[in-house]
């Protein structure tokens, strides 16, 4: 468990990279950079959310997985495939 100086320490040293997220636009309150601290999303809209939730599709980690497969699949049963 960690110390209770040590997660203050690791807060504020988040806290002072999140400053400059987003060109800086939230730098001035301090309500905004506490919760970009510990959620760095400003929302969970159509943009920015799950685009299982709004579109149907993988995420863009099921994407690479499922080409993982793919290519390991062709090269296990010889089909040479095309290098990107």
């Amino acid at each position: 468990m960690q110390s209770r100086a040590l997660r203050r320490h690791h807060e504020e040293r988040i806290k002072r990279r999140v400053k400059n997220y987003y060109g800086g636009l939230h730098r001035d309150d301090p309500r905004r950079v506490g919760q970009m601290a510990h959620a760095r999303k400003l929302c969970s809209c159509w943009m920015c959310g799950n685009p299982r939730r709004y579109f149907n599709e993988p995420t863009l980690r099921e994407q690479r997985e499922a080409a993982r497969r793919r290519r390991a699949a062709s090269s296990a049963h010889g089909v040479p495939h095309a290098q990107p």
